[in-house]
């Protein structure tokens, strides 16, 4: 067997030591010490723990060979301190099974308790963790249920001894899964993680009465790709419904009376929040700058995106990290980029700093935001569950209006006012033209003087429409009360017309060939009476020729919408409308001219795209 040489770890650290220790001289052929250090500050008035040299560090010694990366990861525990080796050799140079070194720090000199070892691992030792009655340890070049998936290893401090390892590994282990990457220990539960692109999971494992069983798997996310440790400094494991980091953080921040100058616009600082440190810049909300001393709501725009929720504490350093400007509390974790200095968003900011959640959506639903206030970000931002967020819902009178998941809340005055000012609008249509059969969603949005954000005011009629306070036939909308209706010679001869449309269908016959079809119809007469249809929202005008009812037309329109659906740039090939409903090119052209022309599609510099689904503004 090769032989040996006698290798050593700084490890554990500096009690009260003022300069770090000297860095150690690199391994050459001629195999000097190998040190390796690690260091933790601890009080300067506890006295340096016994065996430590001058400097306040303990030089624990571990036989191993040249490359065994000893003091690769160091965990403590009270008295206790593990060290490991995870490329030390086996019986053959091939083998790699790792050890782990357990050292006891007592009254005298510091003494090796155990190497631990793992008959047939691979390289244990990556990542360590140590809670002084179990050490958990990382072999992310293990076997698990397949090639290289990772292992982790879990060794307890019994009467007798260290006991036994159990080997733990992933339910639904892949190869390169890399399990073991990281490990923790909280509260008695362990935590491994394995890395897969742009994430991974984290596992948890409890003892019962065989030892540790495997719990729960956690699916994560990671911005920067896979994770390469479960506890990297200010990264937080949080629930899905919590995943919500931001760049931009509205808060009230304290300068410091002893600060020589006033705070600036947009001066570069370095934020602490929690565990993390990132670069910010201050961006004054009110005030062109922030006296020492005083006071002063701003905005934080960092460097990159972190976690944080209403009311975490944090402190600002100038931007060489070596001169504490001030500190606050968050407000809002999920501040706008823009309008942040307007009246109505620093009313918004003081409703959020009142000191409960009901109060502060009480505050928020009084000003009335055009966009409404959405229910999960509100209780994302105050940390609420489900259960106490329905509770402060019943407490808070609203209204609400959902789109998919999402909920959306308003003061009822609010609600009432926006529906009022619709039916208003409608009825004052109506008495203009009796005929009509209403307007259409653009028509009425651009009417409606007192209305919400657009996209909310769709919301808006479609509850309307629910409540039975308004109608919708086709594109148009008009009071629940409204008809429109043919009478007398015209609408005998719409009777005439109406059967060749529903024989044509997707392919309506043109306006021409109707009057040579039967020579005693008169032209103007005819189109005087798809003119008022067409205001009735039964037929659409497509160019000069063709009258397509509108049941027809929303055939014609989903079928194009499921073509740019299907399109990777999601706009409308034209000629693959013309081969899939086999309607001419003389029809086609004008047909997506109209779908313009109703706002159904919008031409871009890529092509033609539907700008919402043709049910929503076909389907009555």
């Amino acid at each position: 067997m090769k032989s040996r040489a006698t290798w050593l770890l700084t490890a554990l650290a500096v009690w009260g030591c003022k300069k770090d220790p000297a860095p150690a001289p690199a391994a050459t052929s001629t195999a000097p010490p190998q040190v390796a250090s690690a260091s933790a500050p601890a009080p300067s008035a506890e006295p340096p723990p016994a065996g430590a040299d001058s400097a306040g560090v303990v030089r624990l010694e571990a036989e191993v060979g040249v490359g065994d990366e000893l003091g690769y990861a160091v965990a403590t525990a009270g008295e206790r301190v593990a060290v490991t080796a995870y490329k030390r050799k086996g019986k053959t140079d091939e083998a790699h099974p790792g050890s782990v070194f357990v050292f006891k720090l007592g009254a005298g000199k510091p003494e090796r308790e155990a190497e631990l070892t793992v008959d047939g691992s691979h390289q244990i030792g990556n990542s360590v963790a140590f809670d002084g009655s179990v050490l958990l340890v990382g072999a992310l070049y293990d076997a698990g249920k397949a090639a290289e998936t990772g292992a982790a290893y879990a060794f307890s401090v019994e009467s007798s001894g260290w006991s036994k390892a159990q080997k733990l590994s992933a339910a639904d282990s892949k190869p390169d899964d890399s399990f073991g990457i990281g490990v923790a220990l909280v509260g008695g539960t362990l935590v491994v993680a394995n890395s897969r692109e742009a994430g991974g999971s984290l596992y948890t494992f409890e003892r019962d009465k065989s030892g540790f069983a495997a719990k729960k798997a956690l699916p994560f996310r990671h911005q920067n790709g896979p994770a390469e440790a479960i506890a990297a400094g200010g990264d937080w494991v949080v629930a899905e419904a919590l995943h919500a980091p931001t760049e931009r953080l509205d808060v009230r921040l304290q300068v410091l009376a002893s600060e020589s100058r006033a705070l600036a616009h947009w001066t570069p600082v370095h934020l602490h929040l929690g565990a993390e440190d990132v670069g910010a810049r201050v961006v004054l909300l009110e005030g062109r700058a922030i006296e020492p001393g005083r006071q002063a709501r701003v905005q934080l725009q960092l460097d990159r995106p972190i976690a944080a929720l209403r009311g975490d504490r944090f402190i600002v350093r100038d931007q060489s990290a070596l001169r504490t400007i001030g500190g606050g509390a968050v407000i809002d974790a999920f501040a706008p980029p823009s309008r942040r200095r307007r009246e109505q968003r620093l009313a918004a900011l003081a409703a959020l700093e009142l000191p409960t959640p009901a109060q502060a959506l009480a505050a928020l639903l009084a000003l009335e935001p055009p966009a409404g206030i959405a229910t999960r970000s509100f209780a994302t931002l105050w940390n609420l569950p489900e259960a106490p967020m329905q509770a402060l819902l019943a407490e808070v009178p609203h209204r609400s209006m959902a789109e998919g998941a999402t909920q959306l809340l308003f003061a009822p005055a609010q609600i009432e006012r926006y529906g009022a000012a619709v039916t208003e609008q409608l009825a004052a249509h109506h008495r203009r033209k009796p005929d009509s059969p209403g307007l259409t969603q653009e028509q009425l949005q651009r009417a409606v003087r007192d209305k919400p954000a657009g996209a909310i005011f769709a919301l808006l009629l479609r509850e309307l429409v629910r409540g039975g306070a308004i109608k919708r036939s086709g594109p148009h909308l008009s009071l629940a009360s409204h008809s429109a209706a043919l009478q007398g010679a015209e609408r005998q001869l719409w009777e005439r017309l109406k059967p060749w449309l529903d024989e044509g269908g997707i392919h309506p016959p043109r306006l021409s060939d109707m009057l040579q079809r039967d020579r005693t119809l008169r032209r103007d007469q005819v189109l005087r009476v798809l003119e008022r249809l067409q205001r009735m929202g039964n037929v659409h005008p497509v160019g000069a020729e063709y009258f397509i009812q509108t049941t027809h037309l929303l055939a014609l329109a989903t079928q194009a919408w499921e073509i740019a659906q299907a399109d990777p740039n999601k706009r409308l090939n034209v000629r693959e409308l013309r081969e899939r409903t086999g309607i001419s090119r003389h029809l086609s052209v004008p047909l997506v001219e109209y779908f313009d022309a109703i706002g159904l599609t919008k031409r871009d510099e890529i092509g033609r795209h539907f700008r919402r689904d043709p049910r929503q503004v076909l389907d009555g």
